[in-house]
């Protein structure tokens, strides 16, 4: 690691500590040391070239192609001999400059993501796949890559900080999703693999809420439409956002046919902001911007009684049931990656054939009803509609064991939801269940909701 500018200044003159004399020479000395290194360093120690450099070290380099030396860059370049879009320096674009006024974009993420991210690319190049690292080449919410091979196509998400930001790796997962795309996860470790794995399956941070499920909460603070910036009361320090079903409209006698069965369409969940108290700050749609709302019990960080108070952060509101079945989990392994292979997810309920197929599916459909569904009166699931992205999106992911048919999964799962009939028994439903989060809706507050000039060049529309 160079510490800092007289590492750099030694590195690129040749200075070493056996040789003292050689220590000032980098102000004019026309020599470099000379260290074997591939694509991934050469990009590395770009970022390293002080202006007083006059002499490229790269001249008399010639296994490998040298790198465009770049020192003090307005915008960062796309590619080399190419100019990324000025707007793209603009201040709100920028996360952070360094030293020497470098600029950095905020889809790029930190400097230890980027060198993740330039390993993953020479990785999939050196595999011999078509890459494009879209995240250097605009300010909008795009993939970290883009591979392609033989007419097959995915989206790489470097995820650098793991587990630590649930919501943004779902948020590339619901991307993925909008675009119809398939995408690789990459990891450093296995342990973090398996996690995101636990979060793909279940996009909800908690589903042990009577009436719906909590969320994951967004990194970035929540700005209204208006660009202000809604802080919680001086008394509370957090904030939890939920899906909470509505107490169902009562019947007027036992046999009203009017509180007959309601789908999931005509009793929806609410989007609230509650206190750890269960107090609820705001609430609205699911499928409404929570920059519209109205936070009139809320002050704004720019009010002077707002000082020290915790800025409100939106919520990740799941697009799918689901996002396992299109992803697919890679972690590092010395200089490979290894795929995550599905007998290694974390699912309690797969039990080997040894242990009784009928006791998998059994242990399965338990989880499956008690995660996936929330009891509400007047509501029902067709049996069809539950069983499919069941085994579909959910048990053939985590899995190489046998599925279960529909018979032997409608066994299963009447040992655990009500169960009805209509059409002379042609047709079982679920009653009193419907889905704790809802899996057809896509907040306007995604970030890559709306035309993505980046995306569109490679095909792709929403």
């Amino acid at each position: 690691m160079l510490a800092g500018r007289k590492d750099c200044h030694d590195l690129y003159a040749g200075y070493h500590d056996t040789d003292k004399e050689l220590e000032n020479l980098y102000q004019y000395a026309n020599y470099y040391t000379k260290i074997p290194v591939d694509k991934r360093t050469v990009r590395a120690f770009v970022a390293l070239v002080s202006d007083s450099i006059k002499y490229s070290p790269w001249e008399n380099v010639g296994y490998i192609d040298p790198p465009k030396l770049i020192t003090n860059p307005v915008v960062v370049p796309t590619t080399a001999g190419e100019t990324a879009d000025p707007e793209g320096a603009s201040p709100e674009n920028v996360t952070q400059y360094d030293d020497e006024q470098s600029v950095r974009l905020m889809t790029q993420g930190s400097a230890e993501h980027q060198l993740n991210e330039d390993w993953v690319v020479d990785y999939f190049a050196d595999a011999g796949w078509t890459v494009k690292q879209l995240d250097t080449e605009a300010t909008e919410s795009v993939p970290d890559i883009w591979i392609q091979k033989d007419e097959i196509e995915y989206f790489v998400e470097v995820e650098h900080k793991g587990t630590d930001q649930p919501a943004n790796v779902l948020t590339n997962a619901a991307r993925a999703a909008h675009y119809d795309m398939d995408v690789i996860f990459v990891v450093k470790k296995k342990s973090i693999a398996q996690s995101i794995a636990k979060m793909l399956r279940e996009p909800v941070t908690d589903t042990d809420v009577h009436n719906g499920a909590q969320l994951y909460t967004m990194s970035d603070e929540l700005t209204l439409t208006d660009g202000s910036k809604p802080v919680l009361p001086p008394d509370v320090e957090s904030s939890q956002w939920y899906l909470r079903y509505q107490e169902p409209p009562e019947a007027e006698a036992e046999d009203d046919d009017d509180i007959g069965a309601r789908s999931p369409s005509q009793i929806e969940p609410e989007l609230r902001l509650e206190t750890p108290d269960g107090e609820v700050l705001a609430a609205g749609s699911v499928d409404e911007s929570v920059a519209t709302w109205e936070f009139e019990e809320l002050l704004c960080e720019s009010d002077p009684s707002a000082a020290d108070r915790t800025n409100v952060h939106g919520p990740f509101v799941p697009t799918q049931l689901a996002y396992l079945a299109r992803s697919s989990l890679r972690y590092r392994n010395g200089d490979q990656l290894e795929r995550l292979d599905p007998n290694e997810y974390p699912a309690n309920w797969n039990q080997s054939d040894a242990a009784g197929k009928r006791e998998r599916y059994k242990n399965a459909y338990e989880t499956f009803v008690d995660r996936y569904t929330v009891a509400v009166d007047y509501t029902e699931i067709e049996k069809p509609d539950f069983i499919t992205p069941m085994n579909e999106r959910i048990y053939k992911p985590q899995t190489s064991r046998k599925a279960p048919g529909m018979r032997e999964s409608g066994r299963a799962l009447w040992q655990f939801a009500e169960r009805k009939s209509r059409d002379n028994n042609a047709l079982d439903l679920i009653k009193n269940r419907t889905w704790r989060w809802p899996h057809d809706v896509t907040s306007p507050d995604m970030s890559f909701v709306g035309h993505s000039t980046v995306l569109s060049e490679l095909g792709l529309e929403e």
